[in-house]
């Protein structure tokens, strides 16, 4: 069946929204070029009275420029749109997919090489001074079997775009999960928000603000953003009533789920005359996705890139009645025909680009297509014993997890079930665990809490965590590393494993933090290290109790005690029971150690 589907995925707030478009009174398809100019004219007088939802291919952009000379048909549409008599309009929702569906044989369409050689060419040209910047593609190619709603499903609820998009029309499938606009209309109003400008998230909220103030201070990114804006400023000045192009947010970052983007907002009264193919004519493809000069960059990469790129950086959206049209730029989009499936994947050159680096992104983009996506819950385990101990702290702790996860929060939600379920508990020690999903439903669980006499034995686990990991750094369900190393230790007689990083530093136990006292001096792991800022070891910081140092095992082995806290047991003394050996000095202190591991 032929349908269309588009989404706004604003996590929290936001329009969140699933415009559905489905049995079309008719298809619409244009391959001939020069057909372009009848066929968007017709599409206006029908949105007078119906929805008309599709896509436009770049392509078409070599079309509507005499510069380029005569364009020939297409085998694949230039534009492809559906008519539809209503819009089924409701919340998102996010469906478990079923996962019935595979990819194979996952591999990009140039090799190494001929994408190094592709990047130098363009390299040239920006020396020469024919451009300023080139936004280079290519494509993932790959085998596909299953159900494209499925495969579509699972995509939103890892990439949770802003503007996200299912098509289908048969022989063709999209899939677009783009965190950018093109261009939305609203009778005579019109505005774009170029995207340009990416850092990586950190890994808490302090790394976030970090990487964040980089990124908006970072002039590399400020000029690449403002060589698009300027750029989507002039193409709007070709169709805006003089004097109305306004600039209203510059170099905004905007957070997503493992990347913050820059992007600046600009906005424009259309002129009178000026209808949706003077549009189309004038802006499209958005300058994002060309490069700068437009015309010039858009020729050199005709020439360099081995594959038409179809959808991908064309245009997904639709028209509705009373003037208003909503278009994305398809990046992070599958193609699917048949069994076959590619996607398309690209970055900015400019002068002072690394090809090995940039080759490296393209690589990994990849992962948006091949990593699982699992569902976690945010976990706080708190003591009760008459009173929620620590509450706030905690609260504190879950509500800076879930604004950095993007999940909903709502404190007064929260305290009101909390105090609902320890109010029929007797006043005896109890856990109570308490589970944050991203929608903000709120599970609740409480048992004995289980006391444990006398010092608390540690084992070293032979098992690494790696410091760039986020989910150390908040508690969430997504933990697997740690239950099953402690499952291993508790069936020895342990209490906790205790993690090294990458480093061989000192991390924390799989439910607790560690701390070694020398010389009248309690220290404690840094954060940095890969760790969770437990409740326990947060107060003991700030009253100064205890001090951050990078540790090893065998600082552990020659302190004058150790001990363990977590917000249920509180602080206690342990002991860690193994054995360290030293060989060759080499990065972790004044040696680099080997430990013999009990678990």
């Amino acid at each position: 069946m032929i349908s269309c589907r588009f989404e706004t995925l604003l996590p929290c707030g936001g329009e969140g929204r699933s415009y559905y478009f489905r049995n079309p009174e008719s298809v619409l398809e244009l391959k001939d070029p020069s057909k372009a100019e009848d066929f968007f004219k017709f599409l206006e007088k029908l949105a007078e009275k119906y929805y008309v939802a599709g896509f436009i291919s770049y392509e078409l952009g070599y079309a509507l420029e005499k510069c380029f000379g005569k364009t020939k048909s297409s085998s694949f549409p230039l534009a492809l749109f559906g008519v539809y008599k209503k819009a089924r309009i409701r919340d998102v929702l996010f469906p478990s997919s079923g996962g019935n569906y595979r990819i194979k044989n996952l591999k990009l369409n140039i090799s190494k090489d001929d994408y190094l050689s592709s990047v130098k060419k363009i390299k040239k040209h920006i020396c020469a001074g024919d451009i300023y910047q080139a936004d280079y593609t290519l494509k993932y190619k790959f085998s596909f079997e299953g159900d494209a709603r499925d495969f579509y499903e699972d995509l939103k609820r890892k990439q949770r775009a802003p503007y996200a998009a299912h098509l289908d029309f048969g022989g063709i499938k999209i899939l677009s999960l783009s965190p950018e606009l093109f261009f939305s209309k609203k009778g005579r109003s019109i505005s774009v928000k170029p995207m340009k400008g990416t850092a990586r998230r950190g890994v808490d909220n302090e790394s976030d603000r970090s990487q964040a103030d980089f990124l908006f201070r970072d002039e590399k990114n400020r000029s690449e953003n403002l060589m698009i804006t300027d750029l989507l400023r002039n193409d709007l000045g070709r169709i805006a009533c003089a004097g109305t192009v306004k600039t209203e947010k510059m170099f905004k970052v905007e957070k997503y789920d493992t990347l913050f983007q820059m992007t600046s907002s600009v906005k424009a009264s259309i002129r009178s005359g000026v209808d949706f193919y003077g549009i189309i004519k004038n802006i499209f493809p958005s300058g994002s996705v060309t490069g700068a000069p437009k015309i010039r960059s858009m020729e050199i990469l005709r020439d360099i890139e081995v594959e038409k790129r179809n959808v991908y950086t064309g245009a997904v959206g639709f028209l509705s009645p009373g003037g208003r049209a909503d278009f994305n730029v398809p990046i992070r989009t599958v193609l699917l025909r048949g069994a076959r499936g590619e996607m398309g994947v690209g970055s900015g050159i400019v002068y002072d680009s690394r090809p090995g680096e940039e080759y490296a992104e393209c690589v990994l983009k990849a992962k948006f297509l091949t990593e699982g996506h699992k569902e976690f819950c945010l976990i706080e385990t708190m003591l009760f014993d008459g009173e929620l101990k620590n509450l706030t702290a905690h609260l504190s702790r879950l509500r800076s997890s879930a604004g950095y996860f993007g999940f909903c929060f709502d404190e007064r939600k929260i305290r009101s079930a909390l105090s609902r379920k320890t109010r029929t508990l007797s006043r005896e020690r109890w856990k109570i665990r308490a589970l944050l999903s991203a929608d903000g439903d709120l599970s609740l669980s409480s048992s004995k809490a289980v006391e444990s006499a006398g010092v608390l034995k540690l084992a070293v686990s032979s098992k690494t965590v790696d410091s760039s990991d986020r989910f150390l750094y908040h508690k969430t369900s997504q933990r697997a590393l740690f239950d099953a190393e402690l499952e291993k230790a508790r069936e020895k007689g342990f209490f906790d494993a205790v993690f090294v990083n990458e480093k061989g530093l000192l991390t924390q136990g799989a439910v607790t933090n560690i701390y070694a006292e020398k010389r009248g001096v309690i220290y404690t792991p840094p954060v940095s290290c890969g760790l969770l800022k437990g409740t326990i070891r947060q107060i003991l910081l700030k009253l100064g109790k205890v001090r951050e140092k990078d540790m090893t095992p065998a600082d552990l082995r020659k302190a004058d005690a150790v001990y363990v806290s977590n917000a249920v047991i509180g602080f206690r003394k342990a002991e860690l029971v193994s054995k360290v050996k030293w060989q060759n000095p080499h990065n972790v202190g004044n040696g680099k150690y080997i430990v013999t591991p009990f678990i």
